[in-house]
C-alpha cells in the first residue's frame, strides 16, 4: 500500500516533502482511493486496507 500526498494546484502534482497536500492518494497497485488529509490522518492502516478491498469488490 502506497500513500501519496497530492496538490490540487498544479493539479495532481505530488506535494513536496513536509507539505501536507490537498488530497491523499492511497493505492495497492490494483485500486486507488482518495481521501482528504484530515481523513487520511484519522484512519488507521487496517481501515485503509479495508477501503481498498471494498473498492476491489465493487470492480468485479
Amino acid at each position: 500500500m502506497n500513500a501519496t500526498r497530492l496538490l490540487l494546484s498544479p493539479i495532481c502534482h505530488e506535494a513536496p516533502p513536509g507539505v501536507r497536500g490537498d488530497v491523499v492518494r492511497i493505492s495497492d497497485g490494483q485500486v486507488t482511493v482518495y481521501l482528504l488529509p484530515d481523513d487520511y490522518e484519522a484512519t488507521d492502516e487496517a481501515t485503509l486496507r479495508e477501503m481498498l478491498v471494498a473498492k476491489t469488490d465493487h470492480r468485479t
